[in-house]
């Protein structure tokens, strides 16, 4: 057994056999990572905005794309979060694109703004109480028979004719979901519409 009864021990580690630079970096990186979370813990708490790193925002996208299990495709430019009054969180996603199971861009609109139920996201759980959608651009087409394609969305392709009926049907579901299910207020503001 080496001299000073420990095996193992080499020259300048401590009793519980770490060297003091390797316990240094690690008190330094956690310091380093509680100083962030608190900074971003007194952001929310003072109602300004925190903006999700790209690998959140990477994350949140795939979660929504996971959840649409192969009948569309979201893709998010960014979000950030923030607390109101009453502690709700609230979400604002910028550049919102929905894609169909085709890959056809369906929806583009500039700003999406979300309120969380206080009470669920304590749960660990996702449910909306107010959804408000900034922007874009509405376009109901009527063919020669009377049917309709709907496109919203700059650049957005038009949907299929005779469509309408279905979306309203998919909306319809969607708001039936539990996630959607508390929604107590929709809005949309400054959205320019068209009729052809």
């Amino acid at each position: 057994m080496p001299e000073g009864g420990r095996r193992g021990a080499g020259i300048g580690a401590d009793a519980s056999g770490q060297r003091p630079a390797r316990r240094g970096a690690w008190l330094l990186v956690a310091l380093v990572l509680a100083g962030a979370i608190g900074w971003g813990v007194a952001l929310l708490a003072a109602g300004r905005p925190v903006v999700a790193p790209a690998w959140a925002t990477a994350r949140i996208e795939a979660r929504a794309n996971r959840a649409l299990a192969g009948t569309g495709e979201v893709r998010l430019g960014g979000v950030a979060a923030v607390l109101a009054e009453g502690w709700a969180p609230r979400i604002l996603i910028r550049d919102l694109a929905f894609f169909d199971a085709a890959g056809q861009l369906v929806a583009q609109v500039p700003e999406v703004r979300l309120r969380l139920a206080p009470e669920a996201v304590r749960r660990g759980r996702l449910a909306l109480t107010r959804l408000a959608v900034t922007g874009g651009e509405l376009r109901i087409r009527r063919d020669a028979e009377g049917r309709f394609g709907l496109m919203l969305g700059i650049g957005a392709a038009t949907a299929a004719e005779g469509a309408l009926p279905a979306i309203l049907a998919a909306v319809d579901a969607a708001f039936a979901r539990p996630e959607l299910a508390r929604v107590e207020e929709v809005t949309v503001e400054a959205l320019q519409a068209s009729f052809e």
